[in-house]
């Protein structure tokens, strides 16, 4: 592949587009999305960010 080429992954072929993660970053990634996906992690992280931000802890919104 020539490097002044655009990346263009292609996710129908998943072997291809994940070739380069390691088993580690792969591992990380799926309880990442878990965790994110978690109604009760939702449910508690929005009252905790909003109390966060209320007090005037450095946090981007």
């Amino acid at each position: 592949m020539d490097i002044a080429s655009p990346l263009k992954l292609d996710f129908n072929n998943t072997e291809i587009a994940f070739k380069g993660k390691s088993d580690k970053d792969l591992n990380k990634a799926y309880w990442l999305f878990k965790m994110v996906a978690s109604n009760a992690l939702i449910k508690i992280g929005t009252p905790i960010t909003n109390f966060s931000l209320n007090i005037g802890l450095p946090i981007q919104e």
